[in-house]
């Protein structure tokens, strides 16, 4: 059910009924609410109501009954995964995948492994494992993957893992199915990851498939101009990892560097820039004895534009200034409190300092600049008060910014914390 603004749930099945009455349970969406039940059958219709008086989180109120009659048809077979872009398992949690099974009673589970040294191909031009189709009574065994079976074949993994399971015998989660990816390695001397496909035992063209990475390494890496800092973290812990060996590969397959991770779970990883495409940093992989997993960067990378990334500018006074407010949103006329902290370039105290503090408004015109003295703890007001300036009542509407600069100094400025008056 869509409504015009998010419902409250609190005691919200006690407006809702169905004729003939069955149980129910209701889950709120993002853009309303979901009712579910294991009683609703597909030859049946229902008449569903809501009783008025159903609210809204913004104060709006349901002022007349609703009533609809609800017919089920057959729904189309189909099979997918919930999430198409998760990848990483942990390799110490429940390990449980969830598929949506629609109207296929039976479905078969194929997992390969994919190698090291395949990762970078598989995962740009896909993998597609020769699955023998089940054969039916009076049918001929075939292939419904038609390709060169000759032993000259080339493949980027192995199957490991073929099984047909009954889709009543997976455990439900909610609407959806659970598999658990708890299967015996028949590879376990190779690293690599794992490729799963779940297809209809009959229909084999419905089907799905994805990269699973089974494991408790996780990832983060930064590249530099000459270098790669690489930091492993436990999935489960987030404790740093030490020991973990790093490999970067370019986008041609090549070996740019190797490092190892320290007692902080981080590795440094040198590597000499080329002038090719091909040498440019392409995957992270990360192994242990006894873990295994990899980063490409062609879909983990981190868009930087919303982020601040200049890096830290110095100025001729050596200071560092920090200025807080006690929140963001101010309306015209309300008082700014405000502190202003100082510290050196060794994150001390500079002690007793003069400054100047500069209130502009969002056109960038200067409304007041006044003095302040830093105490010797370098926190301007005295200790336990703040400083403050008032905001006029006919104030432009906009993001305001309170500047610190040094009293005989050329002005440098500190804008991480605005005040917007609305």
């Amino acid at each position: 059910m869509r409504t015009s603004q998010p419902v409250r749930m609190e005691d919200i099945s006690k407006l809702l009924s169905f004729e003939p009455s069955l149980k129910f349970l209701v889950q709120q969406t993002e853009d309303g609410f979901a009712v579910t039940s294991e009683a609703f059958n597909a030859d049946k219709s229902y008449l569903f109501k809501i009783q008025k008086g159903l609210k809204g989180q913004l104060l709006g109120e349901l002022r007349e009954q609703y009533v609809n009659n609800i017919a089920f048809g057959e729904l189309e077979p189909s099979i997918s995964f919930t999430n198409k872009k998760a990848v990483y398992l942990s390799a110490r949690g429940n390990e449980n995948i969830e598929l949506r099974i629609t109207n296929v009673p039976k479905i078969k589970v194929i997992i390969s492994k994919i190698y090291e040294s395949n990762l970078l191909t598989a995962t740009r031009y896909g993998y597609y494992p020769v699955d023998r189709r089940t054969r039916g009574e009076g049918e001929e065994d075939d292939y419904y993957y038609y390709e060169d079976e000759s032993d000259n074949r080339l493949t980027f993994g192995d199957i490991i893992y073929e099984k047909e399971i009954e889709t009543r015998l997976l455990p439900k989660y909610g609407a959806s199915r659970l598999f658990t990816f708890n299967i015996e390695d028949r590879l376990p001397d190779f690293k690599g990851i794992y490729h799963i496909k779940v297809r209809s035992t009959t229909d084999y063209w419905l089907s799905d498939s994805r990269f699973i990475s089974k494991s408790d390494i996780g990832l983060v890496a930064k590249e530099g101009k000459d270098k790669m800092l690489v930091f492993a973290n436990s999935i489960r812990t987030a404790e740093p990892i030490n020991g973990v060996n790093i490999i970067v590969y370019g986008n041609n397959n090549q070996v740019l560097g190797m490092g190892t991770s320290n007692a902080d779970g981080v590795a440094e990883v040198q590597y000499s820039r080329k002038e090719f495409a091909g040498f440019r940093p392409a995957m992270v992989i990360a192994k242990s004895n006894d873990d295994f997993n990899y980063l490409p960067f062609n879909n983990t990378k981190v868009n930087t534009s919303r982020f601040e990334v200049g890096g830290k500018r110095s100025n001729v006074t050596g200071l560092d200034a920090y200025i807080y407010a006690e929140r963001d949103i101010y309306r015209p006329g309300e008082k700014v409190n405000f502190s202003v902290i100082i510290r050196d370039r060794q994150w001390k105290s500079p002690g007793e300092l003069p400054v100047k503090l500069k209130f502009l408004l969002p056109n960038g015109k200067e409304l007041k600049k006044f003095p302040q003295d830093i105490e010797r703890t370098g926190l301007a007001g005295r200790i336990g008060g703040h400083s403050s300036v008032g905001h006029h009542r006919h104030l432009l509407a906009g993001s305001v910014y309170l500047e610190r600069c040094a009293a005989g100094q050329p002005e440098f400025q500190d804008r991480r914390i605005c005040s917007r008056p609305h």
